[in-house]
């Protein structure tokens, strides 16, 4: 397969940044989905990112892990006592050189919400389907709300890269 569309980010500077974008200011649940083809693992340790909002990596994260080949998604949490909410997909959900479709839906307004993982390995299944989510840390606090600002592939440090292709990245307000 291959998609004419992606970007291809190297695993050590490139980034696609906003820095003054407001797309997910004052939003309590939200969407967020792209195909991702993963050339080798990197980042912070082996955290690839493939979004983050705002662009400094603080607020929203969504990144591929080396360490357990899948999917991680964390929301920042604010307020006496906060820790941050973290969920990923199935140990082994994700695999480097082939293509996935990654989605993420969640609903910030209480630290009882899971969200929902979505992943498509394209060379297995023939659809976008729903994943067991293993809460990694639980979340404490009021969820953030994200500064204006995103980066794709990277953070504006360029300290948590991705090496691979991202293509049809896209964000809904539901």
């Amino acid at each position: 397969r291959r998609l004419t569309m992606a970007l291809d980010f190297d695993g050590v500077d490139d980034k696609v940044e906003h820095t003054t974008a407001a797309i997910m200011n004052g939003l309590a649940t939200f969407s967020v989905l792209a195909w991702i083809n993963i050339d080798t693992w990197t980042g912070e340790p082996a955290n690839g990112r493939i979004i983050v909002f705002a662009e400094n990596g603080l607020d929203m994260q969504l990144n591929v892990e080396a360490a357990n080949t899948r999917l991680r998604f964390t929301w920042n949490f604010t307020g006496g006592g906060s820790a941050d909410g973290t969920w990923a997909s199935p140990i082994g959900s994700l695999a480097l050189d082939r293509w996935f479709c990654v989605a993420v839906t969640y609903d910030k307004s209480s630290t009882a919400n899971d969200p929902l993982i979505y992943i498509w390995d394209t060379d297995v299944e023939k659809e976008l389907s729903s994943v067991v989510v293993t809460e990694v840390a639980t979340p404490v606090g009021t969820g953030a709300n994200p500064a204006t600002g995103y980066c794709v592939g990277n953070v504006t440090a360029q300290t948590i890269t991705f090496d691979g292709r991202i293509a049809y990245m896209q964000v809904w307000n539901r």
